[in-house]
Order: structure tokens, then sequence, then C-alpha cells
């Protein structure tokens, strides 16, 4: 029986298949190449991100901390507070990032959805525990003591998810 033959892709000179490269030129045969992640998968990816991004963008104009009792309370945004600029940024950042590979069906950068949903994720989380560890004051014989809301949980929560789409997306790779 005949050995099984192919064509080299360098110099067209015919090589068996037991042969560990063609005898004319040297070329071998490497790895076969990364097959990308299929269409839809990256598509159902980029689109999860674009909605992490977006609760991170949202999070920013909810209330981060309030205070206070009845009549005398009162509440922050993450954007009166300053931070919450920051984390829009980084949220519409992102959603630009995701929905571009949504658009070109392709997964989006891992390492910016990692880094993005990471340095979201601490800068709320940083501002959620000075507004725990904050001193409780007496207005009017009334005891205020600011506490986290909602804002800042919604934040560290789209920026949880945000780094676990980027994992995903490199594992997916």
């Amino acid at each position: 029986m005949a050995p099984q033959l192919y064509q080299c892709p360098a110099c067209g000179q015919p090589v068996s298949y037991s042969a560990p490269g063609c005898p004319r030129c040297g070329w071998r045969p490497g790895p076969p190449p990364i097959q990308p992640a299929p269409a839809k998968k990256a598509q159902q990816l980029a689109l999860v991100a674009t909605g992490f991004a977006a609760l991170i963008a949202v999070g920013s104009f909810l209330p981060w901390a309030a205070a206070g009792a009845g009549l005398l309370s009162a509440s922050r945004t993450g954007i009166e507070g300053g931070d919450g600029w920051i984390t829009l940024g980084i949220g519409a950042a992102a959603a630009y990032v995701a929905i571009r590979a949504w658009l070109d069906s392709r997964i989006p950068h891992p390492g910016k959805m990692v880094a993005a949903g990471l340095a979201a994720a601490a800068i709320a989380v940083v501002d959620a525990l000075d507004i725990v560890g904050r001193q409780a004051t007496s207005v009017y014989g009334v005891e205020i003591k600011p506490t986290p809301e909602l804002g800042v949980l919604v934040v560290i929560a789209g920026g949880v998810g945000l780094a676990v789409i980027g994992v995903a997306g490199n594992r997916a790779q």
C-alpha cells in the first residue's frame, strides 16, 4: 500500500503524512490554529459585559450614602461625592468597548473588562468602607450615622460582574 501524501504548503513538494516535515524545504506542520469563539457566544459575552458596564454607570447616579432620620435625612449620589464621575467614566468606556465587540461579533477585550471591573469595584468598596467608618454625629439630639446606599452596591456588583465576564472571555478565546 502506498503511503498517504500531502502537498507541502511552502514548496509544493509531496510529503508523506508519516514524515516529520518536508524533505525538500524543511517546512514542518505546526499546531492547529486557535479557533475563535463562535460569533453567538462572543455576542452573548459582549451583551452581558455591556449590561454590567451600564450597571456601573447607572450606579454612579444613585445614592451612595445616606444619613439621618425623618426630616433630618440626606443622601449623596456618587456624582455628588466625586468618585461617581470616575466610575461613570469607567462604565462608559467599558460599555463602548463591549458594544463595539458586540457589533463586530467578537469577544470584548478580556484584559480591559477585568481592569475596568476591578477598578470600579475597588473605588466603590473604598467609598463604602469610608462611609461605614465615619463617626455618628448628634444633630438636635438625633444620632446621625451615614450608611452605604444602593448606588455604591450597584457599582460594586457591576464591577465584579464585569471582571467575571472578562475572565470568561479570556477562557473562551
